[in-house]
This record gives C-alpha cells, sequence and structure tokens, in this order.
C-alpha cells in the first residue's frame, strides 16, 4: 500500500514537472539575478525594465513561479503540517550545502589564519541557516569592488519562508470556513477573500513606493519594508492557481503586454509590472505546448544556481583582480558561469534530489 502511495505520488509529481515550462523559466530567472549581480559586483548599474533591475526582476519571476506551485502543493492535502515540512526539505538541504561548503571554500582567500577565520565564521552559518541574513565571512573579500559581501542573494530567504507560511496559513484558515466542492473548486466567497487580501499587501507595496519616504522596519536582519518590492509576487502567483486565471493566459496577449510595456512611457511603472510579470510568466509556463517541459526534468538547478552564483561571482573577481580593469560585466558573467553551473548540479544532484526523494519517501509513509 505504502509503495502504491508513493508510486502514485511521484507520478503525479513528474505529470506536474513534465506538462509546463516551470523549471525552464526559474532557470532563467535564477541567471538573470545572477547577471544583475554581476554589473553591482563591478561597481556597475544593472540593465533594467520598468523601473526593475534585471535581478530584481529575476526574483520576481522566480517568486510568481513560487507562488503558483506551493499554492497547487498545499491543494494536494490540504494539511498544514506536511505543507510546511514539504516546503522546508525542498529549502534546506541545497541551503545547507552552500552556506557551509561557501564557508570552507572561501577560508583559502580569507586574510586570517585558518583557526582564526573557522573560530568566527559559525556566526555566518548559524545565522543564514536559521534565514537570519548575514553577508559577511571573517577576512574575506575585503579588497573586492563589492567589499565584504559573500552571499547577497540570501536576502530572499526569510522573505520566500515567511510567505509560505502566509499562504499556506491562509488557505488553512479559508478552507475551514469555506471547504471545496465535490470538484475541488473554490468557492466563490473564498477567492474573493484571498484576492483582496493580495490586493491588499500589492497595494500597501505600491503605495509605499509611490510615497517616496523612506522606511525601515527591520527584524531578524531583513527589512520588511523592502521586502513588499517582491513578497506580492508570491501572492500573486498564488492567486492565479487559487483563482485558477491560468485559462485566461495566452502566449500571444502576453507578448504583446511586454512590447507595450516596454514601448510606452506608462507611470507607476511598479503597477504595471505586478500585472505584466504575472500574466506574462504564467502564460509562458502553461502554455498548451511546453517544448521546453523536459529541458531540467533531471536537471533542476536553478536553485542551485540562484545560491552559489553571487559567492562564485565575487572569487572569481577575487581571483582575476588584477585584470578587472579588462572586464565588462558580460566577461566576469560568462567566465563566472561555469562554475556556477558545476555546483547547481553537484547541488542537485548529490544533496537535493537524493534528500528530498529519502524525506518525502518517509513524509508519504508517515
Amino acid at each position: 500500500m505504502i509503495a502504491e502511495k508513493i508510486q502514485a505520488h511521484s507520478s503525479v509529481a513528474a505529470s506536474v514537472r513534465r506538462e509546463n515550462n516551470f523549471s525552464m523559466l526559474h532557470f532563467i530567472g535564477a541567471l538573470m539575478v545572477v547577471y544583475g549581480h554581476q554589473w553591482a559586483l563591478l561597481g556597475g548599474s544593472p540593465p533594467a525594465w520598468l523601473g526593475n533591475s534585471v535581478s530584481t526582476l529575476g526574483v520576481k519571476m522566480i517568486f510568481v513561479i513560487t507562488g503558483y506551485l506551493i499554492t497547487q502543493s498545499y491543494l494536494r492535502e490540504c494539511r498544514f503540517g506536511r505543507y510546511m515540512l514539504r516546503r522546508l526539505i525542498r529549502i534546506y538541504p541545497a541551503l545547507i550545502f552552500c552556506v557551509v561548503g561557501s564557508t570552507v571554500l572561501l577560508s583559502i582567500v580569507s586574510t586570517l589564519p585558518s583557526e582564526t577565520y573557522f573560530h568566527w565564521s559559525w556566526r555566518y552559518v548559524a545565522d543564514n541557516l536559521l534565514l537570519r541574513p548575514n553577508y559577511t565571512l571573517p577576512g574575506v573579500f575585503e579588497s573586492n569592488i563589492y567589499p565584504n559581501a559573500v552571499n547577497g542573494s540570501l536576502w530572499t530567504m526569510p522573505v520566500e519562508v515567511s510567505m509560505y507560511v502566509v499562504v499556506g496559513g491562509l488557505l488553512h484558515l479559508l478552507l475551514l470556513v469555506f471547504p471545496r466542492d465535490a470538484e475541488k473548486r473554490f468557492k466563490k466567497p473564498a477567492v474573493w477573500i484571498y484576492a483582496a487580501f493580495v490586493l491588499a499587501v500589492c497595494g500597501a507595496g505600491l503605495a509605499y513606493k509611490f510615497s517616496g519616504r523612506s522606511l525601515v522596519i527591520g527584524f531578524w536582519g531583513t527589512d520588511w519594508i523592502a521586502a513588499l518590492d517582491v513578497a506580492p509576487y508570491i501572492l500573486l502567483g498564488s492567486l492565479y492557481c487559487i483563482a485558477d486565471l491560468k485559462k485566461y493566459c495566452n502566449l500571444q496577449v502576453a507578448f504583446v503586454l511586454v512590447v507595450l510595456a516596454s514601448c510606452l512611457e506608462i507611470p507607476y511603472t511598479e503597477a504595471v509590472t505586478m500585472a505584466v510579470v504575472p500574466y506574462c510568466v504564467l502564460s509562458f509556463s502553461v502554455t498548451e505546448k511546453p517544448v521546453f517541459r523536459d529541458w531540467f526534468r533531471k536537471n533542476n538547478i536553478a536553485y542551485g544556481v540562484y545560491l552559489w552564483g553571487f559567492p562564485l561571482q565575487q572569487l572569481v573577481l577575487y581571483v582575476l583582480r588584477d585584470h578587472i580593469a579588462a572586464l565588462s560585466p558580460n566577461d566576469a558573467f560568462l567566465i563566472s558561469l561555469f562554475p556556477i553551473l558545476l555546483m547547481a548540479w553537484l547541488s542537485h544532484h548529490l544533496i537535493e534530489r537524493p534528500i528530498e526523494s529519502d524525506l518525502k519517501k518517509l513524509l508519504i509513509r508517515s
């Protein structure tokens, strides 16, 4: 019986992976983050679209996909505890490998003796595994153009996990009050309440951004006001799933929206971004003939690319510090790409895939 459950679950999961372009677009989003960071690490300003740097746009694309998929995950079982366990199983193996692995790797470039370095580096490891972003390792990258920063990508981790709780918690409450019908569709009051919450969060983010005021609400190493720039995109992706809005997604319409948004002088660009990015991302992801569906079925390395990009880019710039004047952002990006893809591949095949598979089997048996 247990074996049948595992096989059935694996078949459903495989079907979900194969019949869409989510993995491909997740990979593209991760590369956009890495490419945008390359400009900043060389002291420049990255390309932008609708007021968003290419790295920020990549994060927003990833968050739309995340919101859609975690909502699907919750609705498969509608059990908050198991849902959160699945999310943490997805997050932590690769995160532990990256944080611990990069700490050991970067000991070779620290200006401090090894004993001193490892005595103090525990704080970096502990903070980041507790999802409290810490960006510095003792004596590492002090002379880089973007000094001391080891892994700037980790700032999104507490935001993402917090949104896991928000999405799962809200869905749990709504389903207690408004159970789904026999066909497992959401009742209209539940959809409207969820939509109102999503729009309220989006509105709060827009109001702050358009106000031009400077406000910081810091907690657990994160500026939660700044987080309003990206957190709504997880909710928007989730709303597309809850309200079954994917039936309105169309690649041709998405193309027209991108062209119009790119060519027209539209005020309040972030509001346009909130409307266009989720629609275009999901139109590409759930298209009728997902030609990229099998590209990353066995090598879904996007998360590893996202995690390892920043420290390896900094390491490459440190090694090539005497030649930086001759490096363009494109050159540095291409040089960094091979070690990033290699570590992402190792992370997926040696850490993420085997650990997630074993833990999920235990979860199914329970």
